[in-house]
């Protein structure tokens, strides 16, 4: 397999139609063998990669370009939104807010300095991010339909799955209390980021009793409990949702005998 291969892989396994925004191939390379693989990529990867023999350098989260126009990817948030009759204009306005939000932190990154440091060792370089997170999406979402009535039932059927079983960083209920009723329940993955707290606002707003997010930031958070309207939140833990979806492509890449090694990806 080459690097477009494995790109394309990634797209069936998510059931997308086109490569998003915040994936894609940056330093192209030749046959895909010996893979380093994981969330986060930086220069001492690379050079780890190179030293241990890898022939090339899957990351997770977007770099260069599409850490760039990651932004893009935030408009799914409108998809999952009016799945559960938000309101078109309050959607967008939510989502708005949150677009300006991550556009805003894209200004004092240093995009390219990862690909360049890649371009410089000849290291061939990827991401997959998007496919990742919906592949992990569907099957999070599968357990979560089948877990009890309350907000700890939620917790308990996700830590039968190995990336949480494996993790330090436990689903937790940070908001509501764990043997309240979870009611109307959203799992909200798989759209770049978290939704923050005006998309969270909008679907509670909107008969929502509890969201699942894999992260939040703590002033988003504060917000929400100072909020009349918020209701349930679950958080995931961002190493452990991350590696729910990034776990099948792996099993799909091993199948093919490619003979990735992985650093920072439970289970």
């Amino acid at each position: 397999m080459n690097q477009k291969d494995i790109l394309n892989l990634s797209i069936r396994l998510a059931g997308f139609k086109q490569v998003p925004a915040d994936t894609g191939i940056h330093v192209l390379g030749k046959k895909v063998q010996r893979p380093w693989v994981s969330i986060d990529v930086g220069a001492g990867e690379l050079m780890m990669a190179r030293e241990i023999g890898c022939d090339s350098v899957i990351a997770h989260h977007p770099l260069g370009t599409t850490s760039a126009n990651f932004y893009k990817v935030l408009y799914r948030h409108l998809d999952f939104m009016y799945e559960e009759g938000v309101p078109e204009k309050e959607a967008k306005a939510a989502v708005d807010q949150l677009v300006q939000k991550v556009k805003l932190k894209a200004h004092p990154s240093i995009y390219r300095q990862v690909v360049e440091e890649a371009e410089r060792i000849e290291m061939p370089l990827m991401n997959v991010h998007l496919p990742c997170d919906e592949i992990g999406r569907k099957l999070m979402d599968a357990v979560i339909a089948k877990a009890g009535p309350r907000l700890e039932d939620i917790v308990d059927a996700l830590v039968t799955m190995p990336e949480f079983k494996a993790s330090e960083i436990k689903p937790e209920v940070v908001l509501g209390e764990p043997r309240a009723r979870r009611g109307r329940t959203k799992l909200v993955v798989a759209a770049g980021t978290n939704g923050g707290y005006p998309v969270a606002r909008a679907y509670y707003k909107h008969g929502i009793d509890t969201l699942i997010y894999m992260h939040i930031d703590n002033e988003e958070l504060k917000k929400l409990k100072e909020d009349g309207m918020a209701k349930n939140l679950v958080l995931l833990g961002h190493e452990s949702g991350d590696s729910v979806g990034i776990n099948p492509l792996l099993c799909e890449l091993r199948k093919r005998g490619i003979r990735p090694l992985t650093a920072g990806i439970l289970g």
